[in-house]
């Protein structure tokens, strides 16, 4: 029954843990996404930063 206690009406550092890597994983994927989309009407202008943000969000959240 403590254990329960204690775990009760908040999330725990585990749970913050899966929070980051859920958004950071989603932000790994939207930003490729956004890329391709972009393609055509801008160029390569920001390509490389946006690979290198993607890269760096999936390298974080693993």
């Amino acid at each position: 029954m403590q254990l329960l206690d204690k775990y009760e009406g908040g999330l725990d550092m585990v749970g913050l843990l899966n929070l980051g890597s859920f958004v950071l994983g989603l932000i790994a994927w939207i930003l490729p996404v956004v890329n391709l989309m972009r393609y055509g009407k801008h160029g390569r202008r920001n390509w490389a930063t946006l690979s290198i943000m993607s890269l760096s969000a999936c390298a974080i959240s693993l």
